[in-house]
């Protein structure tokens, strides 16, 4: 009787430490700790990932540099350059990948694209079909991860833009896709209206935005 009471006590003292412990305290703890490990673990996953990524964004900004590099050749020997063209497909797949639009702008995918559709070295357009869809593609990477100010200013992208939009050359289809992608480019730079009447009158603030040279 006596040594069951007194284990009766210790049972219920064991009762308040361990079930109501395991209950609250320490399934509170446990539940932190799985969480916390959780976090740890989907912060090296997104670490893990971001490095893949890059890793992947930098071969294939190679490769477009490898590809402007021969269509260069070619053009310097007088031969078709085609290099660039036949690899528009990858490219226009790759930018539509949501997930490597970031990665790709700060390894300079606009400098190389830039490569892709400025003016050739004697000053004539290339080809049509690829500076349309390279810079329509550009125009679309919008949103928080897509092109912003520090990304045109330093690639020089919008300044050949801008360049090809003055063109002599430059067909009226290209022009007005051209023109629309300076208005888009201008709005969140230079909080203008965002109209072509008001080039004159920002030109300077592009050319100290890097839209211009």
């Amino acid at each position: 009787g006596k040594g069951g009471g007194r284990g009766g006590g210790k049972g219920g003292l064991d009762k308040l430490s361990d079930d109501e412990g395991d209950v609250d305290e320490t399934t509170d703890a446990t539940s932190a700790l799985k969480a916390a490990v959780k976090r740890m673990a989907k912060k090296k996953k997104e670490a893990k990932k971001l490095n893949e990524l890059e890793d992947e964004a930098r071969a294939f900004l190679e490769k477009m540099n490898e590809a402007a590099d021969a269509d260069d050749a070619s053009i310097a020997a007088r031969k078709p350059a085609t290099k660039k063209l036949a690899m528009l497909p990858q490219v226009l797949e790759m930018l539509a990948k949501k997930d490597m639009i970031r990665p790709l702008l700060d390894l300079e995918l606009l400098s190389v694209c830039k490569r892709w559709v400025q003016p050739l070295p004697n000053g004539s357009l290339g080809n049509v079909t690829l500076r349309h869809r390279i810079i329509e593609a550009i125009s679309g990477l919008t949103g928080e991860t897509g092109v912003n100010a520090s990304d045109l200013k330093r690639s020089g992208f919008g300044k050949v833009v801008m360049t090809l939009y003055m063109h002599k050359s430059e067909t009226p289809a290209m022009k007005k896709m051209l023109k629309n992608s300076i208005e888009q480019w201008s709005r969140p730079i230079f909080q203008k209206s965002g109209n072509m009447k008001d080039l004159e009158r920002v030109q300077a603030s592009r050319r100290d935005r890097g839209l211009v040279g």
